[in-house]
């Protein structure tokens, strides 16, 4: 593997920056709409639901091709073929494995 300078990686990554801002937009929104009535609130949460949905995939492809072009592959691969795993499977393997959390919840008790 080539050396990579740290410009390079910030060249690559820069880009994904303004698509994690706009989908932490969207998700404040579908926070705020979340027990949403009124059908203007509901249409609005749904729209930003949906646009976060494709945020999700766009940041995916192309974080992998953020990774590919500082010459990790193997990284941009699997996310590739992440993104090939149908919903249902998908769906059903984040039910199955628990996902572990970043960190863990603080102790509610003394």
């Amino acid at each position: 593997m080539r050396e990579v300078s740290d410009e390079e990686i910030l060249a690559a990554l820069r880009p994904l920056y303004p698509l994690t801002e706009e989908r932490e937009r969207m998700a404040a929104v579908a926070e705020r709409l979340r027990e949403a009535t009124a059908p203007a609130d509901l249409a609005e949460r749904d729209r930003s639901g949906t646009r976060m949905a494709e945020l999700d995939e766009l940041i995916c492809r192309r974080s992998a091709e953020a990774l590919d072009a500082i010459g990790l592959w193997h990284a941009a691969g699997m996310i590739d073929a992440a993104l090939k795993i149908p919903w249902e499977v998908m769906e059903e393997l984040t039910t199955r494995y628990d996902t572990p959390q970043v960190a863990p919840e603080p102790d509610a008790g003394p």
